[in-house]
């Protein structure tokens, strides 16, 4: 079970949905926090299992800012780990936190298509099992693009292209991605 709670603190005032086509952002800044709620089917005689039997805490900061045909994008992200104290064997199982930079820059075209070019890099959450410390403190870096055309009022198809790079350790993959995009908004 996940729980969010997000407030804009400048910018972004509430909007009718008539409001948004003409509504022109400069400066945008917010806050969300998310908790994640130790649920999910979990056996502590088990190495892998679907619930993690631990409380997450993921804080997240971002600020935009729009340059004419351009908005520049960043965040700053935290997950923040509880220990499991009924880990496989009765071990304790603790995580440092793991902190996050993304930046985004996204042209806005006059056929209402836009492209996104972003970067992001991750690093920390180093565990240890009973005060064991692994040598597993993840760092990565990722970049991706993504070309979303509108096809109508309400229908849009996505493009994108992702690539992620270990530094010490973490995910070292390539994907792409086609979406397709309905609105249910009335104009």
């Amino acid at each position: 079970m996940r729980i969010r709670l997000s407030f804009n603190f400048l910018g972004a005032p509430a909007l009718k949905p008539g409001e948004f086509r003409d509504y022109k952002p400069e400066k945008i800044s917010g806050f969300s926090i998310q908790i994640i709620a130790p649920t999910g089917q979990y056996f502590p005689d088990k190495l892998i299992n679907l619930g993690s039997n631990r409380w997450v805490f993921r804080p997240q900061w971002g600020f935009s800012r729009n340059y004419s045909k351009w908005i520049l994008e960043t965040y700053l992200r935290m997950w923040i780990y509880t220990a499991n104290s009924n880990f496989i064997d009765g071990y304790t199982f603790k995580q440092n936190p793991v902190f996050a930079l993304k930046i985004h820059g996204i042209r806005k075209f006059e056929n209402k298509s836009w492209l996104a070019l972003d970067a992001g890099y991750g690093f920390g959450g180093r565990s240890s099992t009973n005060d064991v410390q692994g040598d597993n403190r993840i760092s990565t870096l990722r970049f991706g693009i993504t070309y979303a055309v509108p096809l109508s009022l309400h229908h849009t198809i996505k493009f994108s292209g992702l690539s992620s790079f270990a530094l010490e350790r973490g995910a070292d993959f390539d994907a792409i991605a086609v979406a397709y995009q309905y609105m249910w908004m009335k104009k």
